[in-house]
């Protein structure tokens, strides 16, 4: 990841959720800062606003 060695940092990128806890594990590992590129479907975030919106506390 270029971003991440541009900070010279080791970087992570995540494409399925399945890679999520290895590369979690392997960032623990090391001694230095690790940064985790995660894609986010923000899609999910309009699924889950209509499934909670009774939850949510109107002001």
């Amino acid at each position: 990841m270029e971003f991440a060695r541009s900070f010279g940092v080791k970087g992570i990128k995540i494409t399925h959720s399945d890679e999520l806890l290895p590369a979690l594990e392997e960032a623990m590992k090391e001694e230095d800062i690790v940064l985790i590129d995660v894609d986010v479907d923000y899609s999910e975030n309009v699924k889950l606003s209509k499934s909670l919106g009774d939850y949510i506390c109107k002001l």
